[in-house]
């Protein structure tokens, strides 16, 4: 069978939401409210995730704090329904994840660069101060992660 020209092109993208979708499929970056809105998408329409991403920006200012925004102060935004402030809170958890997996296995003692990164992963967002205990291995590899003490330099609760 004879493939036509036209079968090899990318067929036009409809709208703004598949255009943003094709754009991540082909490894570009896109910035925090593009990002946002393809989440969205999966919620809501076109235009709908577009002002719900707008306001999620507006109180949060970028992505990171959306990400780390505790339930309560999510479904605060208005629009935002439980279960995209769900999908929201599963990226978080998502990103924490591949944080820890890239410095599992891997001498933290000997990497200040990848602590660095994985605690700034790891507090991203926080309102308040979080004194954190990670747990090394004789060989400096981290086992686990444990919040103890959340709360200001003043008070910790």
């Amino acid at each position: 069978m004879r493939t036509t020209q036209s079968n090899k092109r990318i067929r036009k993208v409809n709208n703004h939401t598949n255009a943003l979708e094709l754009a991540l499929a082909n490894g570009e970056d896109l910035d925090d409210g593009s990002l946002l809105e393809v989440i969205l998408s999966k919620h809501f329409n076109e235009v709908d995730a577009r002002n719900i991403t707008q306001n999620l920006l507006q109180k949060f200012r970028r992505l990171g704090n959306v990400l780390h925004s505790d339930l309560q102060t999510l479904l605060s935004v208005d629009g935002l329904t439980i279960n995209a402030a769900a999908a929201i809170l599963q990226l978080r958890q998502l990103t924490r994840a591949i944080c820890r997996a890239e410095v599992r296995n891997c001498v933290l003692l000997e990497s200040q660069t990848k602590i660095l990164d994985y605690c700034k992963t790891l507090l991203a967002g926080a309102e308040r101060e979080e004194f954190h205990a990670l747990f090394l291995n004789k060989r400096g590899e981290l086992l686990s992660e444990e919040c103890l003490q959340r709360g200001t330099i003043d008070h910790v609760s």
